[in-house]
């Protein structure tokens, strides 16, 4: 297929409105899963967890934020974006790449797998940075508002969660496999 008749607009809708519907069905069952949930864990929190609810209540506040700014910037790239340039194929590779680590990082908490946990952070780490780099330097006329979550994207998925998966609960080795139980 030539890149001169694909439609990226579709392409970024499907993927955004796919890829959120089984984000949000993971997320939802972080929280309603049987037993104590995955998010009453403290090993879940990683470094979190070692200063108490407020902080997890500040992440929870976080990430809601970043998943308007998630929305925010799909939204540009899938209705308002314009720019029809060759540099289109590397929003899309960001917004697949971001997409899938938005996905493998609740299946990691949930089947008790730091390792695959920690996977999806780095993926969706990646697919954020690629989709600042097309914000910031390949596409033309960005909105503030688009710049602002494009930012906040990247900064929420390679700093805050980048360090709970990089520094872990104490007594805990990092990479240790089903450390989440």
């Amino acid at each position: 297929m030539s890149t001169d008749t694909f439609d990226y607009t579709i392409a970024y809708a499907v993927i955004f409105c796919v890829g959120g519907i089984i984000v949000v069905s993971l997320y939802s069952f972080l929280y309603s899963c049987p037993g104590p949930n995955a998010l009453s864990r403290d090993e879940t929190w990683g470094y979190i967890g070692r200063y108490g609810e407020g902080w997890k209540l500040a992440w929870k506040v976080f990430t809601l934020f970043t998943a308007a700014a998630v929305c925010t910037l799909f939204i540009w790239l899938s209705f308002v974006n314009e720019n029809d340039d060759k540099n289109e194929h590397t929003a899309l590779a960001g917004t697949i790449v971001f997409m899938l680590g938005a996905i493998v990082w609740p299946i990691g908490v949930l089947r008790g797998s730091m390792r695959l946990a920690q996977a999806g952070v780095l993926t969706a780490a990646v697919g954020s940075i690629i989709l600042l780099v097309y914000v910031l330097v390949l596409a033309d006329e960005v909105p503030a508002w688009a710049l602002i979550a494009a930012i906040w994207t990247a900064f929420h998925h390679c700093v805050i969660d980048g360090l709970w998966a990089t520094l872990t609960p104490k007594g805990t080795a990092l990479l240790v496999e089903k450390m989440l139980q």
